[in-house]
């Protein structure tokens, strides 16, 4: 009987998952399938008992699943600092817990040839802006949070324990923004804002220098931040290389074959609207 992984969070019907990663068993010829499993918090008991089942080889986990699956699974380190789980890989008893987001920011900003030791702006102070955090920490950045209240910028530095030189500041706070784009090699977008063609009012002018602008929306694939940071000059990171990179690292810790990192691409690409 094949293998069943799936994604499980809401609204996923248009997720381009099922695309890349059953791609990515048929180049490797493995007898799985990858499928839509939409669960809400309030329809997660019957996910919980096929867990205790074991019915599930693995899982992806996406919002609003990402807290609340942390109870299910042994964590990684990663993982448990974040509070939050976005793969689960059947063990011998049970499920671990991986955060394979982290992966998903790091290593296209390193594809893109960003070594770190910089500065770094995250726009965010939610889910995504926790993995982008724990990224560009280990890429040994000085980190600058903006949210849309401080208060949230301050909270998400303390439960992760970021270093004290951390900058928060208020997504409206232009001034501040300003002198934050000044200093900083990265920017990183990790809020919803895009999804409907509404953007961020950022001061883009007085960036000194060219830098590397991280979307993580994938779609629609080319957001009015993009546009933007295209527009100033700055090297782009594309949601969806995010998307790649989360996804080769959760086909890594389920499958014991090599990665097929063409195909997988190929597919997520042919399943998202240019």
């Amino acid at each position: 009987m094949p293998d069943r992984y799936a994604l499980v969070g809401d609204p996923i019907s248009t997720s381009p998952s099922p695309a890349m990663h059953n791609a990515g068993f048929r180049a490797r010829g493995i007898d799985a399938s990858y499928e839509l499993r939409p669960t809400t918090p309030n329809t997660l008991a019957p996910l919980r008992r096929e867990l205790a089942q074991r019915a599930w080889a693995g899982l992806n986990v996406t919002t609003p699943l990402k807290t609340l699956l942390t109870t299910d699974a042994e964590l990684s380190p990663i993982a448990r600092r974040a509070g939050a789980v976005n793969t689960l890989i059947r063990a011998p008893s049970g499920y671990r817990g991986e955060l394979t987001d982290v992966a998903g920011v790091a290593e296209p900003l390193r594809a893109h040839g960003y070594a770190g030791g910089g500065e770094a702006l995250i726009l965010g102070a939610g889910g995504a802006a926790r993995a982008a955090a724990l990224a560009l920490e280990s890429l040994d950045c000085r980190l600058h949070i903006a949210a849309r209240r401080i208060e949230q910028a301050t909270a998400l530095a303390r439960e992760l324990a970021l270093a004290p030189a951390t900058a928060v500041l208020a997504l409206d706070d232009t001034a501040a923004l300003a002198l934050a784009l000044a200093r900083v090699d990265v920017i990183v977008q990790a809020t919803p804002v895009g999804r409907q063609g509404d953007a961020h009012a950022l001061p883009w002018g007085h960036a000194t220098h060219a830098l590397v602008a991280f979307e993580m929306l994938y779609r629609p694939r080319v957001t009015p931040f993009v546009q933007q940071a295209q527009s100033a000059g700055h090297e782009i990171v594309f949601g969806w290389e995010m998307l790649l990179s989360q996804g080769l690292a959760s086909f890594a810790l389920w499958c014991a074959e090599p990665v097929p990192r063409d195909e997988m691409r190929a597919a997520l690409l042919h399943a998202l609207p240019a």
